[in-house]
């Protein structure tokens, strides 16, 4: 005696469930292991030619300071990191990167009271501009900043004219800048009594 077909389109359903669910459940694995292992992360322009750790030893800011590397900037684009963290003294103080040269540079810098200097053309020496304002004027608050002694990564990707901004792998945002061209430096200052700075690592990708 044969069996209708309308009797077995439940077992089919079921069937065609069960593989829907297998399929489900292989796929959220496999998204669960790209992520753990920083497929989706942002990757840096290029490949790291260059990096140095600890870049310098600890040093001590009041007034505003711009330290030069021998390290020259390649044509973008490219992608530097750096990771600094206070050590000691006043945490109203300021602390990050800058790129250029004595005429034009671009500074981004973070504070250790959770805020950040967005990426910003400077020309000359800017010892006035930053020291006299109050530090809401110059930054901007941003919850990704970490504060106090904890380290904090500067990451900036560098094209012909824009500067994209991460901090601590979080997307600040983009501006429309051109670099000039010259060096790299670090920076830091302090709206009160000295900070002490201590530069963890550098880094520089580009092709």
């Amino acid at each position: 005696m044969s069996v209708p077909k309308s009797a077995n389109l439940p077992k089919n359903r079921i069937r065609a469930t069960h593989y829907a669910l297998l399929l489900f459940l292989l796929t959220t694995g496999l998204l669960i292991s790209l992520i753990a292992n920083g497929r989706f992360d942002p990757q840096p322009l290029g490949e790291l030619q260059w990096s140095q750790a600890p870049v310098m030893a600890a040093r001590a800011f009041a007034e505003p300071e711009i330290v030069w590397l021998e390290r020259p900037l390649p044509p973008p684009p490219y992608t530097i990191r750096l990771t600094a963290a206070l050590q000691s003294g006043d945490p109203h103080s300021a602390y990050g990167l800058v790129l250029g040269n004595e005429d034009a540079h671009l500074l981004t810098a973070v504070t250790p009271t959770g805020y950040l200097l967005p990426p910003t053309i400077y020309h000359s020496q800017f010892t006035s501009d930053l020291k006299s304002p109050t530090i809401s004027q110059l930054t901007t608050p941003w919850p990704h900043v970490n504060q106090l002694e904890a380290a904090n990564e500067i990451w900036l990707d560098v094209t012909a004219d824009s500067v994209t901004i991460r901090i601590n792998g979080e997307l600040y945002g983009q501006e429309r800048l051109t670099v000039p061209p010259g060096h790299i430096a670090l920076w830091g200052m302090s709206w009160g009594e000295t900070a002490v700075v201590t530069w963890q690592r550098l880094e520089l990708f580009y092709d």
